[in-house]
This record gives structure tokens, sequence and C-alpha cells, in this order.
């Protein structure tokens, strides 16, 4: 399932493999008289490369399996990501033999998500079974976007949560600088001249206006009560 394989519409494709006879040629009619993309495959490795590059489903006939390196395929279904899960379509032929129904329960292991159609089959039936696996795939393309948009969502949130915190540490350093810094009123206070650079034996916290427990904007000095110049002349 690769973004790729979206974009250039691959990912909705039927991939068919059917090598005995026009079974494969046969097949990709019907479905594409359905409305449907299809590619018939002729081997097995062929079947893998194309599903590397996308596909919906794939519709495989039991016997392509028979002879044919299949560790391939089994090991390209097993490495799927985990919102990936390809659906396949098998061909089966009524058979009584207890190899065989081993075998086709093996396949349905290693391949997982399988759908059983028996042949002889029905076109409705099959069309039915194919559509059915590609709303399935599509529905993982769907989580798959969504899971993609949440990780996204999730990057840009860190990415400003860490711009944030740098901006607010750099406005807090700033902050603590000019707390310790020594203010104007301070130094004034001391007897420090414009301009003058306070050495290590200026006592800055000697003077008493340093020792204030309140801040000097809110320090009110106390009023002198005039008393009218009648008044002192009265009592002269």
């Amino acid at each position: 399932m690769t973004k790729n394989a979206l974009s250039h519409g691959k990912g909705e494709r039927i991939l068919v493999l059917a090598p005995t006879g026009r079974d494969g040629s046969a097949a990709c009619a019907l479905l594409e008289q359905a409305g449907l993309s299809c590619r018939p495959c002729s081997r097995l490795d062929e079947l893998q490369r194309e599903l590397e590059s996308g596909a919906g489903a794939a519709v495989i006939a039991e016997e392509a399996f028979l002879g044919a390196g299949a560790v391939p395929l089994f090991s390209f279904v097993s490495n799927q990501p985990p919102c990936s899960d390809l659906p396949f379509v098998i061909l089966t032929t009524r058979r009584d033999d207890p190899k065989v129904r081993r075998y086709t329960l093996g396949l349905i292991d290693k391949l997982r998500n399988v759908t059983l159609q028996e042949r002889p089959i029905q076109t409705v039936t099959l069309v039915s079974a194919v559509q059915a696996a590609l709303r399935a795939r599509l529905r993982q393309y769907e989580a798959a976007k969504y899971l993609l948009e949440r990780e996204q969502a999730a990057s840009r949130l860190e990415e400003l949560v860490r711009e944030r915190t740098g901006q607010l540490q750099e406005a807090n350093d700033h902050l603590t600088a000019a707390q310790e810094a020594p203010s104007t009123w301070q130094l004034a206070a001391c007897g420090s001249a414009p301009g003058r650079v306070v050495g290590s034996d200026d006592n800055i916290c000697s003077h008493p206006l340093c020792r204030l427990s309140v801040p000097l904007r809110d320090y009110q000095p106390r009023r002198l009560a005039v008393f009218p110049v009648s008044a002192r002349v009265a009592y002269g």
C-alpha cells in the first residue's frame, strides 16, 4: 500500500492470475464489464511485482501455486504495513482429497485475507466477491490516510510546543536578568554618579531606601503640615 500506487490509480486495480488456458483473460473481461480495472498476470513472480506497485485485490486460481515458488508472495503478505491486508479471491475446484484440503487451509493461513470461490463460478458471484474485496481494500486506504493525517498533526503540534517553549524560556531569561541587575534608583540611593561603575566595595543595600519592603513606586513620603502665616504671627 503506497502513496504512489494510489496517485497513479494502481491501488484499485484487480490482479488476475489463472495460468490454465484463457481463464485469466476471460476473468478480466468479466470484471472489466462490471467497471473494474483489471490486470492479468501469467506467473506468481509477475503477480508479486504488480502487487508491490499497488492493487485493490488479487484473483488467483489455486493451480497457480502448484509447483511454483510462492515463498516471496507469502513474504510480501506477512510484511505488509499494519493498516494493510490485501484481499485474495482464490478459485478452487471441488475435491475430497484430504491433502488438497490441508493445502488449501495452508494457503488461507499464509495469505490471511482469503475468499474461496468454487468453480464453475457464476459471473455475478465472481464480480460480487471481487467488489466486496475492493470495498474492504478502500476502507484500508481510508484508515491509512487517517492515521497519516493524525501523525502529521501530532508532529506539527510538537513543533509548535517546542517553539512556544523556547519563546517562554527566552522571555523568562530576560526577566531574570532584569531582576538580578541593579536598578537606577538603587544606584542613586547609594550615591553612585551617572556612569559610575559599582565595584565590589560598594554596598548597594546599605542605604535605607534599599531595605524598603515595598516597591519604590508605592512609596508615599509624609506631607508636612503647612500653617498659615497669620497663625504664626498671632502666636508670635
